[in-house]
């Protein structure tokens, strides 16, 4: 990213990061691209479905999350995030500790 900055890349919001969701990185990416899109690679937000499936539905995980997955595979974005949201709101009492314990 420190090479993108020092070519003028990513300067004018013509910039897309994409990164396992680390808060490093973004803040990282915020300091050399502040308009820049924003994006999570593939295997870490399967990777955050399943966090969130099995903290959710244990043993019935499998299920929630392959349907989510197909969803997000077809660039079903807002979707997926509702689907997440559903989720959380059900399960108030632990969903701060579960998004934390994805970062």
């Amino acid at each position: 990213m420190g090479y993108a900055s020092h070519r003028g890349w990513g300067l004018e919001g013509k910039a897309a990061v994409i990164a396992d969701g680390a808060a490093w990185i973004d803040g990282f990416a915020e300091m050399y691209c502040p308009k820049r899109m924003r994006g999570v690679d593939w295997y870490r937000a399967v990777e955050h479905l399943w966090a969130l499936g099995r903290e959710a539905f244990r043993e019935a995980a499998s299920q929630w999350v392959e349907q989510v997955k197909q969803k997000l595979w077809e660039g079903e974005v807002e979707q997926v995030i509702q689907a997440c949201e559903e989720v959380l709101k059900t399960k108030s009492g632990w969903s701060a500790r579960v998004v934390r314990t994805a970062e």
